[in-house]
């Protein structure tokens, strides 16, 4: 038996946006973001005819434009006349009047939906009309599309039943594509265009700000954390001074959390740890050496803002490996 009408609509959207995200997670793709947003809207335009035809019936004639004829109003006319494309196809709604037809089925959507939609809408129309998106604007796409396509998985599950756990549905975080593209960007390098989208976007969110116990948000935001872990799942990173290693820029915090003792934490921890330590000259020539590597002891500014701060050395939790090799650790 054939299925419905509507679920051909259904498996168009999820594969239009399954492109989408093989689209943007490409390891180098020149049109990455601008490709990303153009099918996801695609899916979402979909997904909610199928919703209204689902709604009517099966009647395809809630998807199509009508037009006057003669200066009459549609809704006067005993026929309505349909609109016709350039090869004469019947002509559909748009994704902006699907929301209004969904209203009028009383079918309510979380608001969040469509203010996320609509930035989407303008992410593209920034693109296609000859205002290029650069680097500056997607850090903002991969906060919007994440939290679209959560709201469109969230929402077809709702809607359809269908589950799409077989998928890998996630975008790849901005920390794992380029290093650049976790950095903030100086508004002089922007054009006219791309500042009044983000301002647009700003707004927005500022209204309505992202919620972890929502369902469904404009947008998310993006934070990578390092942590310990002893997953064997877990990814691995390393720090490397390799000109080909991939960039990752770090907060104050973060590197606090990588060097977070001072000499008197690390010399107390030593007497706790060892039977034979001392705080002499060979504890100070082993310190010596050991802030040579840079994965183990840290300088920072106390005021980075300034050329003349103080500088304070901070170690890493892994010096006591090598001090083990010096020291006997207590039982």
């Amino acid at each position: 038996m054939a299925q419905p009408k509507y679920m051909d609509l259904v498996d168009k959207s999820t594969q239009a946006v399954l492109s989408a995200i093989e689209v943007y997670n490409k390891p180098d793709f020149k049109y990455r973001e601008e490709s990303f947003t153009i099918l996801l809207i695609n899916g979402w335009e979909l997904l909610l005819k199928a919703k209204l035809l689902k709604e009517n019936r099966g009647q395809l004639s809630i998807l199509y434009v009508y037009q006057s004829v003669d200066g009459k109003r549609v809704k006067k006319l005993k026929k309505k006349v349909l609109r016709k494309s350039r090869s004469g196809n019947n002509i559909t709604i748009g994704i902006g009047k699907c929301f209004d037809k969904l209203v009028e089925k009383d079918i309510r959507l979380d608001h969040s939906i469509k203010l996320n939609i609509q930035a989407l809408t303008e992410i593209r129309d920034t693109a296609i009309h000859l205002n290029f998106l650069g680097d500056s604007t997607s850090l903002k796409v991969n906060e919007i599309g994440s939290a679209s396509l959560q709201n469109y998985f969230n929402l077809i599950i709702e809607w359809f039943k269908v589950d799409l756990s077989d998928y890998n549905i996630f975008i790849m975080p901005m920390s794992l594509k380029h290093g650049y593209e976790m950095m903030s960007y100086s508004v002089s390098s922007q054009t006219e265009q791309i500042k009044s989208f983000l301002k647009y976007v700003n707004n927005i969110e500022i209204d309505h700000p992202f919620s972890e116990d929502s369902d469904y948000n404009i947008s998310h935001r993006i934070q990578m954390k390092f942590t310990k872990s002893t997953d064997i799942n877990a990814l691995m990173v390393r720090r490397s001074n390799s000109p080909d290693a991939v960039e990752v820029i770090m907060t104050e915090d973060e590197v606090l959390s990588l060097y977070p003792l001072k000499y008197n934490d690390l010399t107390n921890k030593c007497r706790a740890r060892y039977t034979n330590f001392s705080k002499n000259m060979r504890y100070h020539d082993i310190l010596k050496r050991i802030k040579k590597n840079d994965k183990l002891y840290h300088k920072r500014k106390l005021d980075p803002l300034s050329i003349n701060s103080s500088v304070l050395g901070t170690y890493s939790t892994n010096i006591f490996s090598e001090l083990d090799k010096h020291y006997t650790t207590k039982k």
